[in-house]
């Protein structure tokens, strides 16, 4: 079974760059940031929960935005953010890209305890990355989260359900 979804840029002012009719016809939606991240932790926040308050998004991606080495984390209000998540149903990346291994593992630990599930994703731009997934794996681990927290472990039926 294949799924149909769409990674969506959430915009500074916490709109999706795609329509919500759009957005309705596909089984998954990751919402994440790309662009305006240098906005105080407070805006920051407001626009991740923005994102995460409409109903066609399934999934916040690599959630702090870091890139290794590269660029630091934005600034969040985590606590918010975990507990509009839990909230409204959604879950967080684990994003296993080597450059990224966003969520870090505080953050990984703080939502699990927060009772926020996870989804471990390899952000893969070509086949040679799917071995990414280990990383993830790995970084869930670090993170002390178990087969239970993270819901791409699912068989696919229960994986639907849960999305819907």
């Amino acid at each position: 079974m294949v799924l149909a979804g769409t990674e969506v840029d959430i915009k500074a002012n916490g709109e999706l760059d795609y329509s919500d009719s759009i957005l309705q016809t596909l089984d998954i939606v990751v919402a994440s940031v790309h662009s305006s991240l240098n906005q105080n932790k407070e805006e920051m926040t407001d626009r991740i929960i923005k994102a995460i308050e409409n109903e066609n998004v399934d999934i916040i991606g690599h959630p702090t935005g870091r890139i290794i080495h590269r660029r630091y984390e934005v600034k969040l209000d985590f606590d918010k953010v975990f507990s509009a998540a839990k909230k409204h149903n959604k879950f967080l990346e684990i994003n296993a890209n080597i450059e990224r291994l966003d969520l870090n593992d505080v953050h990984i630990k703080d939502a699990i305890d927060k009772g926020v599930k996870l989804v471990i994703n390899t952000d893969a731009h070509s086949v040679d990355s799917l071995d990414y997934i280990k990383l993830g794996i790995g970084q869930s681990r670090r993170g002390w989260a178990k087969k239970s927290d993270i819901i791409n472990t699912l068989s696919y039926n229960e994986f639907k359900k849960i999305l819907n």
